[in-house]
């Protein structure tokens, strides 16, 4: 028997909206990212806030020992070309002082076992190159493949 404290996964909850901005802003900072906290912050909250509003929109938090170490955004995608829908996690981040713990792999078991039960044909993610998670092969090791025959586009729609 593991003495390992337990990975509690469930729904994010309003009075969750103050320790998942918290940890996104933490990851974010890491990787030099944050300018004007206070604006930052704000915009993480109302960005949080509007996937607890809008339908196909679910985030998902990890907890152990009663904090929060993870999280993960699933969003169900209508896809015709598919005939079916796709589920898109944005963003699967794990605390660094609590990555290789089974954090990552518990968010995304379920967030396979809702986009099933949705009906969504596949999930489909995005991960930096440069990432440690990538470089570790983590998501081969839990199950996806990489398309190299794809090119991840975006445009910036900022002033």
């Amino acid at each position: 028997m593991s003495d390992a404290p337990e990975i509690v996964v469930r729904d994010v909850r309003s009075s969750d909206l103050t320790a998942l901005a918290d940890l996104i802003l933490a990851f974010r900072s890491e990787r030099g990212e944050i300018g004007d906290t206070a604006v930052e912050t704000e915009s993480v909250r109302q960005a949080i806030s509007r996937c607890q509003e809008l339908p196909g929109h679910e985030l998902i938090v990890a907890e152990r020992s009663g904090e929060m170490v993870g999280y993960v955004a699933l969003h169900l995608i209508p896809f015709p070309m598919l005939a079916a829908s796709e589920a898109y996690l944005s963003d699967l981040l794990v605390r660094s002082s609590s990555r290789g713990a089974g954090i990552g792999t518990a968010l995304l078991a379920e967030a396979e076992r809702r986009a099933r039960r949705s009906g969504c044909v596949r999930l489909m993610l995005n991960n930096r190159l440069a990432s440690e998670s990538y470089a570790r092969g983590f998501f081969g090791a839990v199950g996806f493949r990489e398309r190299r025959s794809f090119a991840n586009f975006i445009k910036p729609l900022e002033d």
